[in-house]
């Protein structure tokens, strides 16, 4: 968080990226929140000249903060590395002057979540744990900031392969869905999963999803995409295909399978809603 009057950095927070993923940051305030990223090509942990950099501009060019909806506070922006691009100078001397000589570790927020977009995934890594279920429901925010969320695959992209897309329920995780993905016919089909903190509100769980999965088809093209889903997995993943295939116009998702979907609601969403003393958003 910038003050271009006052030209001080309040506040700072940063992402390292494996390629071809997303990041997200979670702000305190919607007003001066500039954003920009670079390739670390030297890999010294800091922005040098000439290394590749994109910052966010408006229109006209100009450095601007990121303009976040009034409703949900959320903005979605993206954009190009290049090697002409430059940090303005007044915004590099304001982080430099927050920094002060200081690790950066000391002085970020360290609320960055890591989206994945296509990463392979091996289902034994801690990350993918049942336990995480629990942990995504209950502390979605922390569970998102810790661990990350995204579109995992088992192998690498096989063109000649359709990728079957699973996604859990309320309380899942990739465990759930284990059986599915290794009995798989690996000679026509792909494993793919998708990740993410069942307790965080159902819209944003979808909107994310179709963004990953719109990135991945530019990315890679594929023809044919099956989505397969459980329980309250069914309700992310229908959003997510009325998007995808109503809203965007694409004619690539095939078949739609859920189980166990509570298409009128949950008793126990309801209850927790009137009694719990927290109310888990995705309720």
């Amino acid at each position: 968080e910038w003050d271009p009057v006052e030209n001080k950095v309040f506040s700072g927070d940063r992402l390292d990226l494996p390629k071809g993923g997303a990041f997200m940051f979670i702000v305190k305030s919607p007003l001066n929140q500039h954003v920009f990223a670079f390739a670390d090509t030297n890999r010294n942990d800091k922005y040098d000249e000439r290394e590749p950099l994109w910052i966010h501009r408006d229109s006209k060019g100009t450095p601007t903060p990121v303009a976040l909806g009034p409703d949900k506070r959320i903005g979605r922006i993206s954009g190009n590395l290049s090697s002409s691009e430059t940090i303005p100078p007044k915004l590099a001397e304001a982080i430099k002057r927050m920094i002060a000589g200081r690790d950066l570790d000391q002085v970020i927020s360290h609320q960055g979540i890591h989206f994945a977009i296509g990463e392979i995934a091996d289902l034994d890594n801690p990350r993918f744990a049942a336990t995480r279920g629990d942990e995504g429901l209950w502390s979605p925010v922390q569970s998102a900031i810790q661990k990350g969320l995204g579109i995992y695959f088992l192998d690498a992209y096989d063109p000649a392969k359709t990728p079957v897309i699973f996604i859990h329920g309320a309380a899942g995780s990739p465990q759930d869905w284990r059986f599915a993905m290794e009995h798989l016919d690996k000679s026509r089909y792909q494993a793919w999963f998708f990740v993410y903190p069942s307790g965080i509100r159902l819209t944003n769980v979808a909107d994310a999803l179709n963004h990953g999965v719109e990135n991945l088809h530019d990315r890679l093209g594929f023809k044919r995409l099956h989505v397969v889903a459980h329980s309250m997995g069914g309700l992310v993943s229908r959003d997510f295909v009325t998007r995808n295939v109503i809203d965007g116009g694409n004619r690539y998702i095939h078949t739609f399978i859920t189980y166990s979907s509570p298409w009128g609601g949950h008793e126990a969403a309801a209850m927790g809603v009137k009694f719990a003393p927290e109310v888990v958003p995705s309720w």
